[in-house]
């Protein structure tokens, strides 16, 4: 047994599903955002549509204000896409979002 209380064979299987959890996440790019957007204001918008994991919006490394994008993590495929259709045109801070899923590293 494993300190966890669980056989090799049980953490393996286990590991294994968290991995496959992981791989449903859905990155989403925003684009077009107003520079006052925080992220508070755009999980809000996202948790109309379901979970949301994590949301970055990215910052000059000087000044700390915003680029004008952001991405936003949700755990479940169903979710993010319709995240992505709900959103894309939306109008926030009188801004038109781009919303696409991201495109990997």
């Amino acid at each position: 047994m494993c300190h966890s209380g669980r056989s090799w064979g049980q953490q393996h299987e286990y590991y294994h599903a968290r991995q496959d959890e992981r791989s449903t996440n859905v990155d989403i790019y925003v684009g077009n955002l107003s520079r006052e957007v925080t992220e508070g204001e755009l999980r809000q918008e996202f948790l109309a549509f379901g979970r949301v994991t994590s949301v970055i919006v990215a910052k000059e490394r000087r000044s700390g204000q915003s680029k004008g994008f952001a991405f936003v993590e949700m755990p479940s495929q169903s979710e993010g896409q319709a995240a992505i259709a709900g959103l894309k045109g939306r109008t926030l801070r009188d801004r038109t979002l781009d919303v696409t899923e991201a495109r990997p590293r």
